[in-house]
């Protein structure tokens, strides 16, 4: 299969004229009456994994490994791991 043209793709039929005039913008939906929007509290992502050049003593089964999971509240290694 050659490479083919982005144009090609682009319009729905051969008959299509492009549209010249610009999009109106999507309003915003907003809580309050003057436009503003909240600053809600954002709560941090959580870490799932942890890697280690050195390796880390899994939380488990005590074994030295380079990739540990979080289960349960404490790092553990793949074969503690409960996929």
């Amino acid at each position: 299969m050659g490479d083919r043209s982005l144009d090609e793709f682009g319009q729905s039929g051969e008959d299509a004229e492009p549209t010249t005039e610009p999009s109106e913008p999507t309003p915003v939906a907003s809580d309050s009456t003057s436009g503003e929007r909240s600053q809600g509290t954002v709560e941090p992502a959580t870490g799932t994994a942890r890697w280690s050049g050195d390796g880390e003593v899994c939380g488990a089964c005590g074994d030295r490994v380079s990739r540990l999971w979080f289960e349960d509240g404490q790092m553990v290694c793949s074969s503690c791991k409960g996929w």
